[in-house]
């Protein structure tokens, strides 16, 4: 597993390369509602969308955005939102940061949080922790953690 974990630390660093546009650093610099720093906001968006703010999920819900939001969850946070909105920078932020504070506030560490975020509280709940979400959160904590370069402008 820590190949694996070395592996989506890596290639969210080099997405970041790659991929962080002026754009999508002030959305996530602006519209953080976490207590999380950008670092591992923007590490959270490289693993979910390749940074990539009309990315769309495979899953049956149809993924959307920055932070793959689900349609249903976004509205749980914003009743009004609409799919299109999803797929705007900043609405995503605000909704997939406001996301991930809750289930920080609910199981107490940013690890565990990013394990429900990635599994689903139900999934959490029925199965614990898989492996693939072990590597999911593993790998954008250490993203986060490591030296990189971010053009902060």
């Amino acid at each position: 597993m820590a190949a694996e974990t070395e592996t989506q630390t890596r290639d969210a660093i080099t997405n970041i390369g790659y991929h962080l546009t002026d754009e999508i650093l002030h959305a996530v610099n602006e519209n953080n509602r976490s207590s999380q720093n950008i670092a591992l906001i923007l590490c959270w968006a490289a693993v979910e969308s390749t940074l990539n703010p009309d990315a769309i999920g495979t899953g049956k819900e149809r993924e959307r955005g920055l932070f793959q939001l689900k349609p249903s969850t976004a509205r749980e946070v914003e009743p009004k939102v609409t799919i299109r909105q999803l797929y705007n920078p900043v609405v995503n932020t605000r909704i997939a940061t406001q996301v991930l504070q809750s289930l920080v506030n609910k199981y107490g560490d940013v690890r565990t949080a990013l394990v429900v975020y990635k599994e689903g509280a139900g999934n959490y709940r029925s199965m614990g922790e898989t492996t693939n979400s072990s590597i999911y959160a593993d790998g954008i904590i250490g993203c986060s953690t490591r030296p990189w370069s971010v053009p902060w402008r």
